[in-house]
């Protein structure tokens, strides 16, 4: 699969992938809140999170385009959910399977 390298600064760049989307928001609005996310969703449609970082004036940000293998660790991931969101998750599963014919 296809993903980013982002390197800010001299960091230690990280890698994000996703096998259903992912997105790099960028903002500067010169208030404090000037930052970079990068956020996604996997093939079960949970929200996945690799980085936030506050932005500085002078920061260098350098994104690449690279070939994965598989979906880098997150900061936020399934093990996160608590029981109601896993259920949830469960029934919207079993019933998209079911219209399937999967099932």
């Amino acid at each position: 699969m296809i993903g980013f390298e982002i390197q800010i600064n001299d960091q230690e760049p990280i890698v994000a992938a996703s096998d259903r989307r992912m997105g790099i928001l960028m903002s500067c609005n010169g208030r404090g809140q000037d930052g970079i996310d990068v956020f996604g969703a996997n093939s079960y449609f949970q929200d996945i999170f690799w980085y936030s970082k506050v932005l500085k004036l002078g920061d260098r940000i350098k994104i690449r385009v690279v070939k994965v293998d598989e979906i880098p660790p997150t900061l936020q991931s399934a093990k996160d959910m608590d029981r109601n969101e896993m259920l949830r998750l469960y029934n919207r599963l079993k019933t998209e399977l079911q219209e399937r014919r999967l099932i």
